[in-house]
């Protein structure tokens, strides 16, 4: 095991295409394609902001997997389609789907952030919420961003604690 490996914190940002970084992060002649590369060299992790807007094509997550070096993490959004337009219900379908897209990237995968809107309240979402979890899979690693405080109580944080969730 690396150092890379052994590290507790990993620093990265949410995306690695900014096209305001070229020339201020990212050489200006280095074509886009390379953006992640470069970036691996410089942090050890990155968040990808483009999978809360859907799964992303195998291509492409092979290609990440390809071009960033062994002891780089990937955190992932878990899809909009699963946390905003369902709020965690009848969703089985889509996760399954967004897993298995990950799949590739398994090794270096982090985590799956499943970021909830500031509108999913306990008061409606409990059941969805409990649901929801007893059905995520353990080959992976989650962990969720409530943005509505009334989520912020022992309870809720035992309910995550009991099915792995950060």
């Amino acid at each position: 095991m690396n150092l890379t490996d052994q590290q507790k914190i990993r620093i990265g940002v949410c995306a690695w295409s900014f096209e305001d970084w070229r020339g201020a992060f990212y050489p200006p002649d280095l074509p886009d394609s390379q953006w992640l590369e470069f970036y691996a060299r410089c942090f050890p992790a990155v968040e990808v902001d483009s999978t809360f807007y859907g799964a992303p094509a195998e291509n492409a997550v092979r290609r990440w997997v390809e071009m960033t070096p062994a002891g780089f993490r990937f955190a992932c959004k878990l899809s909009r389609e699963i946390t905003h337009a369902r709020r965690l219900r009848e969703c089985r379908a889509e996760l399954n789907s967004f897993l298995r897209a990950l799949e590739p990237l398994a090794p270096k995968l982090q985590i799956i952030l499943i970021q909830l809107p500031p509108s999913f309240a306990p008061k409606d979402g409990r059941p969805a919420l409990r649901k929801f979890l007893e059905q995520l899979p353990r080959d992976f690693r989650f962990a969720i961003e409530f943005r509505h405080s009334g989520w912020h109580r022992p309870q809720f944080i035992r309910l995550l604690e009991k099915y792995r969730v950060c």
